[in-house]
């Protein structure tokens, strides 16, 4: 190797420095130490007292009472069974629409591109500020929402039901509260904010135009 492209070798390594002492502090480490605590007896009052497997074994193994199969721990099993629909329920609400978003905004037409940048603004608005505007839509008594959904509810009351004698009582739906609804409520806010981001990742329109989407 010349000196020449060392010195360039290692500027890159220079360069690459910050974002690796990042990964590591914010996202390494954090994911480790918790790997490491489940194999331990911790609770963070002692000091951890490795056990090996015996906490997967508590919460994977499942126990015959009285002719039934009983998981162990129950918490677990609704908790993963939470997070496969999250997961499938974002996939479906994120990807599909991404998809078709981006077979649209794949024309020509006139000021298309502020459209696009409309719909990529939730990928780089703040976390914080993004789920503090979707408390306030989700919010069950005032909640923009159920706002809405209030106003059809009268309106269709005035122009019909309570005409013949069977108005349309107020669901009042409790969105982040009830637990019918906030898995939901969860799946469409996090949906929202990565559509944009999956619009981009589709090459083009099936119709197999040339320019890319953005």
């Amino acid at each position: 190797m010349t000196k020449s492209s060392r010195k360039e070798a290692i500027e890159g390594y220079l360069f690459l420095l910050p974002n690796f002492v990042l990964f590591m502090i914010f996202f390494a480490v954090p994911l480790i130490r918790p790997l490491y605590y489940s194999f331990t007896d911790f609770n963070l009052f002692t000091d951890p007292n490795f056990v090996g497997l015996d906490n997967y074994v508590k919460a994977l193994g499942f126990s015959f009472t009285d002719g039934r199969l009983i998981p162990n721990d129950a918490t677990f099993w609704i908790a993963l069974g939470n997070t496969v629909l999250y997961a499938v329920g974002v996939l479906a609400f994120s990807v599909i629409p991404a998809f078709l978003l981006a077979w649209m905004l794949n024309s020509r037409l006139r000021r298309m591109t502020i459209f696009r940048a409309l719909i990529y603004i939730p990928v780089v608005a703040s976390i914080v500020g993004s789920a503090l505007v979707w408390a306030w839509i989700f919010q069950g008594q005032s909640g923009v929402l159920n706002t809405v959904i209030t106003a059809v509810v009268d309106g269709l009351n005035k122009l019909i039901f309570t005409g013949i004698g069977s108005p349309i009582t107020d669901p009042n739906i409790q969105w982040l509260l009830s637990s019918d609804t906030a898995l939901l409520s969860l799946i469409i806010m996090t949906s929202w904010a990565t559509i944009g981001y999956n619009m981009v990742v589709f090459p083009g329109s099936p119709a197999g135009n040339s320019h890319p989407p953005l």
